[in-house]
């Protein structure tokens, strides 16, 4: 019975490597599925998305970003219940396209790195990118995502919300920041206004 069991596992660990030859980490992989239910849980079937890529010049083809990326549009693409749109700093492809949708827009802005103030600048940049491409409305609903996960966000997450406030009076942000594994203190979290143990 246990041979069995183990030869049925072992198949189907083999069909999930054929099947997804692009591995990836599991909290990648989580993120991305975090993404996925904040826009079918918040975002109407019908809405634009505005998918703001950071400008992956330092980044090789194969890095954990870029697939997560892929993997990210991919899921979203396969809800096929929003309009996409992507950019990237210094990319032209939105000025002309995009004017019409702007207004109902919402925009996720995808950044990376590990440092609060280069993390700022480049959220900043790519902001400063879709306002050039006439692509940004300051009302609109803003989805931050980083892609890399920290140990202290509240300070990353002040940050953020102060730049965007002090910058472009944005208001509607929700980010997504994750949080390193080994930063959490399952004693200190809160659920409902109980503690968890």
């Amino acid at each position: 019975m246990i041979l069995h069991l183990l030869i049925i596992f072992d198949i189907v660990q083999a069909i999930l490597i054929v099947n997804n030859n692009d591995l990836m980490p599991a909290d990648q992989r989580h993120l991305v599925t975090s993404v996925k239910t904040v826009l079918l849980r918040h975002v109407p079937s019908q809405r634009s998305l505005i998918v703001s890529l950071p400008n992956s010049g330092h980044m090789s083809s194969g890095s954990i970003q870029i697939r997560t990326y892929d993997l990210m549009m991919q899921a979203i693409c396969e809800e096929n219940q929003w309009f996409l749109h992507t950019t990237k700093p210094d990319v032209d492809t939105l000025k002309t396209s995009m004017k019409a949708e702007v207004f109902s827009a919402v925009y996720i802005i995808l950044i990376s790195g590990h440092e609060t103030s280069n993390i700022v600048t480049n959220l900043i940049y790519q902001l400063v990118d879709l306002e050039g491409k006439e692509s940004l409305n300051k009302r609109a609903s803003f989805f931050v995502v980083m892609t890399d996960s920290f140990e202290f966000p509240q300070k990353l997450e002040e940050k953020v919300i102060e730049k965007l406030w002090a910058e472009y009076n944005i208001l509607d942000v929700l980010l997504l920041i994750p949080v390193a594994s080994h930063a959490i203190k399952t004693e200190s979290i809160i659920s409902d206004g109980k503690k968890c143990v």
